[in-house]
């Protein structure tokens, strides 16, 4: 027997051995053996499955490989419990004026680590060479990761999540840790259609860099702006601050209107925000709590000035009592409502709450949430004028529910992606006009290097009563700085699957494949508010059939 298969022996047996006891694992994963991810799946199979990406002839002897992985599967820290794809490239396709965005995972070998890990991205270019779209189009960002406390709904796991996304910058890599990079990329608005290359290359110290090509197909319509529905959430921050305008910003360009912007009784401050808001898209806005006739008289001249620029068809005041009993709805909210209708003809009133009988003579917009008695108010014929647009909140109280909170999609850290992003899909199917997120930017610690450094902490203790239970990030979508999120990446892509809907829409108006899309929609994506897929494969299929159809069909701009 020869020196080689000697070796080769000793080896094959080591490697049984790690599988069949794991008593051979390396020290640094020893303490994962007895455990299952996320997914149920043990760990010395997620083992052998990882070991195994090192194994083919291009992976061998090499200290790291990429991944990629969609944008609707959250990635974990821990590198045995990646679901994506370990590949040389990845392939994607957008409409003019659209974001796309996947996940580059950096997966060291076991026992490796890898030091100053750097990630550039180079132009992407047509064949012929005649059009490009430049490099500065394509962002990076380094994925965070926060360490969520254990909730009293289900959920897939308690830990870190990613959700925060930072500047990229160098970095390292160690333990049973992956490296995960957030890319995405502007189509922009004059880009000639057809397919793009680039690359994006990961390069790190002792280690020999790794290239992903990328393949850019982009299609021959364009998206607006703005995605013609309001999704709003409040912001909590005072509209004169210094650091209000970034924490918009941030906002509208990812298809949320920081309602909160108008939030002042001063005319000045009111109509600068405004003007700012609306040269970013701004949909809708809030004023004040006007609860007294003090407070309206005081706002008076902001209601005035809303009149003479044409703005007040896009203002909402919330009303008296949140979330109101039927007996409150009776005593508080509609006198409330007859006040401001008297003394502000023409502001309209917003109110989250079950439906109540009389619901429309306290409100001008009803904000629901889908597991309330929504779908009983549908099935009577959604009596009443008020306007119904739904309402993520996962706390809302006085209340009941017809269904499990955690059945509907839902915005927190420890939800799946997919479920951020069918919101839209569902409000397009629904007939919704506006969405609302709580709140923007609500419980962030002070120190942020320590939390970037060590993990975003989420709440540890109940919230306290009427309220009740932990609810990973129900109070935030963005991290201070203020830095972007993996929800609101998400949120931005759904924002975008809406105008796709949209243009679909209008072609089914006289087309019958056009039609034949929309109403495969159902089962297809989702059946109802609490029965839809929870595959990210199924939805961007969908989504690739669509805009498919409306690149075939020369839909050049939005209708």
């Amino acid at each position: 027997m020869t020196r080689r298969w000697v070796l080769l022996m000793t080896v094959l047996a080591t490697a049984g051995a790690v599988f069949s006891d794991g008593e051979n694992l390396p020290a640094a994963v020893q303490a994962l053996k007895d455990t299952v991810d996320h997914w149920g799946l043990p760990f010395s199979d997620q083992f052998r499955v990882y070991e195994g990406y090192f194994k083919t002839p291009d992976a061998q002897g090499k200290p790291f490989l990429l991944g990629v992985e969609t944008p609707l599967r959250k990635t974990f820290r821990n590198k045995y419990w990646f679901k994506g794809k370990v590949a040389g490239g990845v392939e994607m396709s957008a409409a003019r004026n659209e974001w796309e965005q996947f996940q580059l995972a950096i997966l060291p070998k076991t026992g490796g680590a890898l030091k100053n890990v750097r990630v550039t991205a180079s132009a992407l270019k047509t064949g012929d060479g005649k059009a490009t779209i430049p490099a500065d189009s394509v962002r990076l960002w380094r994925v965070g990761f926060v360490r969520t406390a254990r909730p009293q709904y289900p959920v897939r796991h308690v830990g870190d999540w990613p959700d925060p996304l930072f500047p990229l910058e160098p970095f390292s890599i160690d333990g049973n840790d992956l490296g995960l990079v957030w890319c995405e990329m502007h189509v922009p608005k004059d880009a000639a259609p057809g397919e793009y290359t680039g690359a994006i290359t990961v390069q790190a110290d002792d280690a020999e860099p790794r290239t992903l090509r990328v393949q850019l197909n982009v299609w021959n319509f364009t998206l607006p702006d703005r995605t013609p529905i309001a999704m709003m959430a409040w912001t909590r921050t005072a509209p004169d601050s210094p650091e209000f305008r970034a924490i918009a910003e941030l906002l509208l360009v990812h298809h949320i209107d920081p309602i909160d912007i108008a939030n002042t009784f001063d005319p000045k401050v009111l109509e600068a925000n405004l003007a700012f808001g609306f040269e970013r898209g701004l949909m809708m806005f809030n004023t004040p709590r006007l609860n007294s006739d003090e407070a309206r008289e005081k706002f008076r001249p902001c209601y005035e000035r809303l009149k003479q620029k044409g703005w007040l068809d896009k203002a909402l005041v919330y009303s008296n009592q949140d979330e109101p009993l039927e007996e409150q709805l009776a005593t508080r909210n509609i006198p409330h409502y007859r006040a401001i209708h008297k003394q502000l003809p023409g502001l309209r009133v917003f109110l989250a709450t079950e439906y109540h009988p009389k619901l429309d003579e306290a409100a001008d917009i009803w904000l629901c949430d889908l597991s309330t008695n929504y779908h009983a108010w549908r099935d009577a014929g959604k009596p009443g004028k008020q306007q119904s647009w739904w309402y993520f909140c996962h706390l809302p109280i006085r209340m009941n529910y017809e269904q499990p909170l955690v059945d509907a999609p839902n915005m927190l850290i420890d939800n799946d992606a997919i479920e951020h992003r069918l919101a839209y899909w569902m409000a397009r199917r629904y007939g919704v006009k506006g969405m609302f997120i709580w709140s923007g930017n609500r419980d962030w610690p002070g120190d942020v290097e320590k939390w970037k450094a060590d993990g975003f902490p989420c709440k540890t203790q109940n919230a306290g009563y009427p309220y009740a239970g932990i609810h990973n990030g129900n109070g935030y979508l963005i991290y201070p700085g203020p830095l972007p999120s993996v929800r609101l990446k998400t949120l931005r892509d759904g924002a975008e699957d809406y105008a796709y809907l949209r243009q679909l829409a209008e072609a089914a108006k006289s087309n019958d494949a056009a039609r034949a899309l929309v109403k495969g929609i159902v089962p297809t994506v989702f059946v109802d508010t609490h029965y839809f897929t929870r595959r990210p494969e199924t939805l961007q299929t969908y989504r690739n059939k669509i805009g498919e159809f409306l690149d075939r069909n020369g839909t050049k701009s939005n209708p």
